[in-house]
């Protein structure tokens, strides 16, 4: 598998909420005995202001959580940041210095609850797959390769009430060495539309890894059509600047994904 660029790098979103851990930098022994946490997660941050209680922005996106024996690995499936942890009873303790502890509901289920004065954070960690690899959307690309088969497609979103919202997607097939990462800001909100994006907008981005193709996205021109219902469609008919090159590439497909991923409650 060739090296390829990531142009979608996301902090794991822990070390700016205060708080902090009682580890050390060198993880040591073993950590101590708890549920099984391996396997895929939807991490959600909710802000919301404290006297009203109303959100103005939620971040969703996926964190592999994976046993490596003496530690646990929380690492964000976009960017690849990890974050080593200890279980200690009920509690998941970070390593590294001023990450906050997640407290541990139940085996699938980490939460905590962080003030900042005027406003209030929500941290809630549901898992969502047993399997490090899950598929949390269905890709089926037509162009530039042909591809509906996918190994992992990990998702990201941030939702806002003052700002664009933000879609962000990492799908990898190993067998056909193919992976595809897609960034794009929906201006106004993501809804049920169609969205057109003029040259030098600059409001997507990406990058095509496959055999004999490796092309950085950018400048788009096209559309993306999204369609609700039990769940979000997006129809995807751009044309891209190959960033290296300056040839142009069609990215052409649909990605399926649970509303959940889009809601602001």
């Amino acid at each position: 598998m060739r090296k390829w660029n990531v142009l979608l790098v996301a902090s794991l979103g822990l070390c700016a909420c205060g708080g902090g851990s009682s580890g050390s930098d060198d993880p040591g022994g073993t950590y101590s005995s708890g549920p099984d946490l391996e396997g895929t997660w939807m991490r959600t941050q909710r802000d919301y202001y404290t006297a009203t209680g109303e959100t103005y922005s939620i971040h969703r996106q996926t964190v592999i959580v994976t046993d490596e024996g003496k530690y646990l690995d929380f690492t964000d499936c976009l960017s690849g940041d990890t974050l080593m942890a200890n279980i200690d009873h009920d509690v998941v303790e970070f390593y590294a210095a001023g990450v906050s502890s997640l407290h541990i509901i139940d085996d699938t289920t980490l939460t905590v609850n962080l003030s900042h004065g005027s406003t209030q954070t929500e941290l809630l960690f549901n898992k969502v797959s047993d399997d490090v690899s899950a598929v949390l959307a269905d890709v089926s690309v037509t162009l530039p390769v042909a591809n509906a088969a996918w190994e992992q497609v990990c998702v990201e979103t941030n939702l806002s009430q003052t700002a664009d919202d933000q879609f962000q997607l990492q799908a990898i097939n190993t067998r056909n060495d193919i992976r595809l990462t897609l960034n794009v800001v929906f201006d106004g909100g993501i809804r049920a539309a169609v969205y057109d994006f003029p040259v030098g907008t600059n409001d997507a981005d990406g990058v095509v890894d496959a055999p004999s193709l490796e092309s950085v996205l950018i400048n788009p021109a096209g559309t993306i059509e999204v369609s609700q219902g039990t769940t979000t469609t997006m129809a995807v008919d751009l044309e891209f600047e190959d960033s290296v090159t300056r040839a142009l590439q069609i990215l052409r497909g649909t990605i399926a994904l649970d509303t959940d991923w889009l809601s602001f409650d």
